[in-house]
């Protein structure tokens, strides 16, 4: 299938660079950091000149509140993001305790984010907290644990396709974001993404794209929840930028995910 491009044909975006001492995953120190812009013509780009200035630390402190059963995060994160959108993580810890307390770079206009992660059993619970002005000394978020876990169809199911409902575990006030894709790399069946505010979707014909699900063939799903600051009227396009890389876009974001499950199409 041919698609034709009809975006811009020269874009110019801000390269951010920043340089720190690191010890254990954490930042201990800045050192520098500069910005220019970059211009992309027909996917080729040249490397600008860069000067790099002395820059201030902040401090971004607090607690996390985990759910029963846990004691540690998997993984927690300190970003800096800066007003173009681009963000930087100076510091990663992996079996990190509740509380935190991380240095970031004082850098006018740029703001604070959190990204912090358990692994209950059959999937992630993630917490994201971000446009936080530093320093910040007293930042509290709580992880998500109800996961939108598979209910229907049951693993293995036979005789599923367009037109087939797939149904998870509710999460209360979610944009549900439901990936369905062929299980082998050979297969000629789309990847399809639903997106929903209902916990149940119907896997859609998608024969007027010029695609069709191959025949006979073993396919997978998986769920991921997202419940943002808005909790009354979540917004379908909630999930956009997080899945476009930009984890640190909303102000308050809570992502859950689930497990794959396996069907066969008719």
């Amino acid at each position: 299938m041919s698609v034709p491009w009809t975006g811009e044909e020269q874009l110019t975006r801000r390269l951010h660079v920043l340089q720190y001492v690191a010890a254990s995953g954490k930042a201990t120190s800045f050192t520098g950091y500069g910005s220019a812009a970059v211009t992309l013509v027909d996917a080729g780009w040249a490397m600008p000149a860069i000067t790099m200035e002395p820059v201030d630390t902040a401090q971004i402190a607090g607690t996390i509140t985990l759910p029963a059963g846990f004691s540690s995060l998997w993984v927690l994160t300190t970003r800096v993001r800066f007003p173009d959108g681009v963000s930087i993580a100076p510091s990663t810890i992996v079996n990190a305790p509740p509380a935190f307390d991380h240095l970031l770079p004082a850098i006018p206009e740029a703001r604070g984010c959190l990204f912090a992660q358990i692994l209950p059993t059959g999937g992630t619970g993630t917490a994201i907290r971000a446009d936080i002005p530093l320093p910040a000394t007293d930042v509290s978020l709580a992880v998500p644990s109800t996961l939108p876990a598979p209910l229907s169809p049951e693993e293995g199911a036979t005789g599923i396709g367009p037109g087939s409902e797939l149904r998870v575990n509710e999460v209360p006030n979610a944009v549900y974001v439901v990936l369905v894709y062929p299980d082998s790399g050979s297969s000629t069946s789309p990847t399809v993404r639903i997106v929903s505010r209902e916990s149940s979707v119907i896997i859609p014909d998608v024969t007027p794209f010029g695609l069709s699900f191959e025949s006979q063939a073993v396919h997978a799903w998986s769920t991921m929840a997202f419940v943002g600051p808005s909790d009354a009227d979540p917004d379908p396009q909630l999930p956009v930028p997080y899945m476009a890389g930009d984890l640190c876009a909303v102000e308050r974001l809570d992502v859950t995910s689930a497990g794959a499950r396996k069907f066969t199409t008719p």
